[in-house]
């Protein structure tokens, strides 16, 4: 019997290092993609670490509610779907949102939770309007921009991704080049 609780003894010293090493092991890995801006790989990471996994195995059903077995049903259903909530025709009304009467004190209600705004860090930017906004901190106007990038997407005034699907294209591009004129003699 003492032999059976020793030997349970190192399995589980074995297992708790081996995880231990594994958490380690995908800890610098996410350090590094962070490092090299590898968001998608971080997030992936990420989600590994906090052992949160969702079930992809999701019913899904037809419009009349009966449960569809088949994947390729199921694909269908999906585009059909994504068709509709997608392709819905323009508002007829536009939201009419009128001007604010008043200042929002910016720096002063950020530093109620705690922030603290950086007005040299700080732009504006404008969405789907021609007016720039005329927002101030502590009496001085942000400056306004017409596109930023967060989290490694760049996000433009006009709302699409245009610019970033762009420059992804060029880089592509340029490292296809590379490659073909590494193999040129």
């Amino acid at each position: 019997m003492g032999q059976y609780s020793n030997c349970n003894k190192d399995v589980k010293k074995a297992t708790r290092k081996d995880k231990k090493d594994f958490i380690e092991g995908l800890a610098l890995e996410a350090e590094k993609a962070a490092s090299e801006q590898r968001m998608g790989d971080l997030y992936q990471i990420t989600k590994k670490l906090c052992g949160q996994k969702r079930n992809t195995n999701m019913p899904v059903k037809d419009k009349q509610g009966n449960l569809i077995t088949s994947e390729r049903e199921q694909e269908n259903r999906w585009n059909e779907h994504f068709k509709e909530v997608l392709n819905r025709p323009e508002p007829e009304t536009t939201a009419n949102i009128p001007i604010a009467e008043h200042d929002l004190e910016l720096q002063k209600n950020a530093s109620l939770i705690g922030l603290n705004i950086n007005i040299k860090k700080s732009e504006v930017m404008p969405l789907n309007t021609t007016e720039p906004p005329l927002i101030d901190l502590n009496g001085t106007p942000l400056d306004c921009t017409s596109s930023f990038t967060y989290l490694g997407s760049i996000v433009t005034s006009e709302g699409g991704a245009d610019k970033d699907i762009r420059l992804e294209n060029d880089r592509k591009r340029h490292q296809q080049a590379l490659q073909f004129s590494q193999w040129l003699p």
